[in-house]
Parts: C-alpha cells; structure tokens; sequence
C-alpha cells in the first residue's frame, strides 16, 4: 500500500462516524466538474471525492460537496463556489478570484479553505477576507 493509499484508507476510517458524509463522486460527475472548474483536480483530491465521500467529511465535516446532485437543496459545493468568485466583474469588479483556487471548505465568516489546482505542489491556502480593512485584494 503506497502513502496515498493509505491516508484514503485513514481519512475513510475517520470519515464513516461523520454524519453529513455525502456519498463518493461517480466518474462522469468528477469529469463534468472538472470540465465547468477548467482544469482536473489534484489526484488526492479527486480520490478524496471519489472513493470517501462528496463533502459532508473533515473538519467540522464541512468539506464542501463538489458539485451537487440535487441542485434545488441549495447546497453549497465547490464548484458553485468557484464559479461565483470566478466570475469577471462579478460582485467585486475591482477584484479577480484567482485562476484554478478552488474553495473546498467554508471556515465560516467569509473564510474558505481553498487548493490550488494549477500549483505544482498542490497549495492548501486560507481566504481570510476578515483580516484586512479595504479591498478585497490583500486577502488573497
């Protein structure tokens, strides 16, 4: 069993007392998303998603779905994140969510947890809005 094998295997052990797991990812629901998102998710990941569970596991079981199969329940997902902050001009005109950071847990108060996809090395990042006065251009 390889190192990555092996922390999927302790993430499910500690994942299956969550009660908000939400089922694993079929394939073609990863590649949908992935095709929306823009780019592929990091393999850890795609196999956190696709074999533990789509969201409702890890810290305070929050781990955001990353897309939704029932969109009327109005679920928060990851790519419903991105999507929104992605969008140019959105709600902050004067300020641009960077390109492949994908929020993956909402911290609450505006803070998410976020991976950055595009990175080499895969960078776990904070948004932290609260922590700046002004512009939402420090916080990045």
């Amino acid at each position: 069993m390889n190192n990555i094998e092996a922390l999927l295997e302790q993430v499910r052990a500690t994942a299956a007392e969550s009660k908000n797991l939400q089922d694993p990812i079929d394939s073609k629901s990863l590649a949908d998303a992935e095709q929306k998102l823009g780019f592929r998710l990091p393999p850890l990941l795609a196999a956190l998603y696709a074999t533990v569970g789509n969201g409702g596991f890890g810290p305070n079981d929050a781990l955001l779905e990353l897309c939704d199969a029932d969109p009327s329940d109005g679920t928060d997902t990851a790519l419903g994140e991105y999507l929104t902050l992605a969008i140019p001009g959105g709600t902050a005109p004067w300020w641009r969510w960077p390109a492949g950071v994908l929020p993956i847990l909402d911290w609450g108060c505006g803070r998410l947890a976020c991976v950055d996809c595009q990175s080499e090395d895969e960078t776990v990042l904070l948004f932290e809005p609260n922590a700046i006065e002004g512009e939402y251009v420090a916080a990045a």
